[in-house]
């Protein structure tokens, strides 16, 4: 039961777990405080509004709690969470990363979406 356990956890995070993760990779709010569960909430909110149909957020059964799905959780630290460059560039970013990593999973040749004048 705890194998299954733990791989549920590589899928699926509770808010204090990745409250707790980000807090051990030291990622802080726009303004240099720790990230709060206010924070994270309105985070996920702006998550769930800019990518609707990714569906990174899962209710467990019979209970009111939230999970986030560990793609999700990738999707705040590397780009509501950072601070190096605009979300929008960093939202482009990310998605292109997350294309070649299943590309490479698929064992798929890449084709280029991209326009060289885009």
């Amino acid at each position: 039961m705890r194998v299954i356990m733990d791989e549920f956890d590589h899928v699926f995070l509770p808010y204090w777990k990745i409250l707790d993760k980000l807090k051990i990779l030291n990622i802080k709010t726009k303004n240099g405080k720790e990230i709060s569960h206010k924070d994270l909430r309105k985070a996920i909110s702006v998550m769930i509004k800019k990518h609707p149909t990714c569906r990174w957020r899962s209710e467990k059964i019979r209970s009111k709690r939230y999970y986030i799905l560990f793609e999700g959780y990738l999707w705040l630290v590397y780009v509501y969470f950072q601070s190096e460059k605009k979300q929008i560039d960093a939202d482009v970013d990310f998605f292109k990363m997350r294309i070649e990593v299943y590309e490479e999973f698929l064992k798929v040749n890449s084709k280029s979406l991209w326009n060289e004048d885009i």
